[in-house]
């Protein structure tokens, strides 16, 4: 006898149950079009996102060191406009 599904520990383990779920109904509903190992397919989504997220930092910390250079204390930014720094 089947029993429920035990708790699984986190999101990443979820979902490629999931997926492994559904490739396997694909499989028997159309064995044509079913695709399996769908596990390089969402690291490779993952790490672009977390390439991309560290060049976002990068380039940040590269606009925040500009922005800051010029000020006398991190309590004194002189005559540094906050405006002039959230225009594009």
């Amino acid at each position: 006898a089947a029993g429920a599904p035990k708790p699984m520990a986190g999101y990443t383990e979820t979902i490629l149950r999931v997926i492994d779920c559904v490739f396997a109904i694909m499989a028997r509903i159309a064995p044509e079009r079913a695709n399996g190992a769908p596990y390089a397919t969402i690291n490779a989504l993952s790490l672009r996102f977390q390439i991309d997220h560290e060049r976002h930092l990068a380039e940040w910390a590269r606009w925040a060191r500009e922005q800051t250079a010029g000020w006398r204390s991190p309590t004194d930014a002189g005559d540094w406009s906050w405006a002039a720094a959230l225009r594009p």
